[in-house]
């Protein structure tokens, strides 16, 4: 992943991708869902990595799935903007 990060096809964000939290240290570690598809991550926290990799689990998910259901109509909105 830090080679990724060097060449510039992942850049990790400043804040973790499940709880938005910005530590002032340390910036969110890179999880895969699929090992076998090493450019396709998700940036948490600490706390939020420990929760994937535990019985957070399930939330982890559904937090996913309304963020990318609230995210559905924006991209339809910009798109349309952009006349696409």
């Amino acid at each position: 992943m830090d080679e990724a990060e060097r060449a510039g096809l992942l850049v990790r964000p400043a804040a973790c991708e499940m709880c938005g939290h910005r530590a002032a240290r340390r910036r969110p570690a890179g999880h895969h869902e699929d090992y076998a598809r090493p450019l396709d991550v998700v940036w948490l926290c600490t706390p939020c990595h420990s929760q994937v990799h535990g019985p957070g689990l399930v939330v982890y998910v559904e937090r996913l799935r309304a963020a990318l259901a609230a995210a559905e109509p924006l991209l339809a909105r910009d798109l349309e903007r952009q006349g696409a």
